[in-house]
């Protein structure tokens, strides 16, 4: 039976496709499967887009690292004898940085100081109002004094060195970060209010403190909202996060501001004027784990630093 040559030729290709599809055993898969250059860099580009970049090998924020400058100077609020000016002024190294900030009545002839303050760090940011004063750190701790010098708020753990501060109102604080998030603090309130409230995060903690400081202890604190109107009667303290970091610092989530509020210092760091009672945000089985984890740290051998010398608030009103 006579075979036409068309047909053979299709017969041939037919069988040498099956072969390219079907691999002998001599040869394994591998190498009829071997992809291409772009298919080879197409599964690596997905794994790297899929997988975050750490924050240490980039080396700076989306926004950019904000500059450290000697002194950093604002008006918050005018009197009839003069402008009320809030200062800080950076000096040391970035190492063993100290900062020193006042509030004072700039006048034509002197300067009146109301109060005076040194924290450790280097400042970033000021901005205030007749009612209170902010200043944001490199390691994006932010304090809140009131106008006498005292704190009104605990050191507030922001996550990253903001690269704006805005007051506005009486007690409001507008803050961009250097991270790119954008949001309005009202420091008397505690609460956002053009919200939303984010949920709590550990990353702002680990900023704010020593390079290999990690978790010590998380728990909850206070008690959930009753249900019967007459547990209601009874007062209930609101659930909250606790955290304990391995350099002996204290931390609760502040769950209307959706920031972290240092209690308890590490061990590490210098004091300065009194923080607001920590009984008012912490029950006592709170500061028994607070205690601990200082006595923990101290025992580690991390040296407690003395206070640094500071001008008391001497025009507190």
């Amino acid at each position: 039976v006579g075979v036409t040559t068309g047909t053979l030729q299709q017969q041939q290709q037919q069988q040498a496709g099956k072969k390219r599809l079907h691999p002998t055993s001599a040869q394994p898969a591998a190498a009829a499967a071997a992809p291409s250059s772009k298919q080879q860099a197409a599964p690596q580009q997905q794994q790297h887009a899929v997988r975050p970049v750490a924050r240490s090998a980039v080396g700076q924020w989306p926004l950019g690292t904000p500059a450290v400058v000697g002194l950093l100077q604002v008006q918050v609020a005018s009197l009839n004898s003069g402008a009320v000016m809030l200062s800080a002024r950076n000096s040391g190294t970035a190492a063993a940085a100290v900062a020193d900030v006042s509030l004072t009545l700039s006048q034509a002839q002197q300067a009146e100081c109301f109060w005076q303050d040194n924290i450790q760090g280097q400042v970033v940011a000021i901005a205030g109002t007749s009612f209170f004063s902010a200043a944001a750190m490199a390691n994006g701790l932010l304090h809140v004094w009131r106008p006498g010098g005292n704190m009104l708020l605990p050191p507030v753990a922001l996550g990253c060195p903001p690269v704006s501060l805005t007051a506005s109102g009486d007690y409001e604080l507008q803050v961009v970060g250097a991270d790119g998030e954008f949001y309005l603090l009202n420091l008397n309130m505690g609460c956002r209010p053009l919200g939303p409230t984010p949920s709590a995060n550990m990353a702002p903690l680990l900023t704010a403190t020593p390079p290999g400081t990690t978790l010590r202890e998380a728990w909850m604190s206070g008690t959930s909202q009753p249900r019967r109107p007459q547990q209601q009667q009874q007062q209930s303290v609101p659930m909250c996060h606790m955290a304990t970091l391995t350099d002996g610092s204290g931390w609760m989530f502040h769950t209307k501001l959706g920031l972290w509020m240092q209690l308890q210092p590490g061990v590490h760091e210098k004091h300065h004027l009194p923080l607001p009672r920590v009984a008012a945000f912490a029950n006592s089985g709170d500061m028994e784990k607070l205690k601990a984890a200082s006595a923990e740290a101290a025992a580690a051998g991390l040296r407690r630093l003395a206070p640094t010398a500071s001008i008391p608030a001497v025009y507190r009103r």
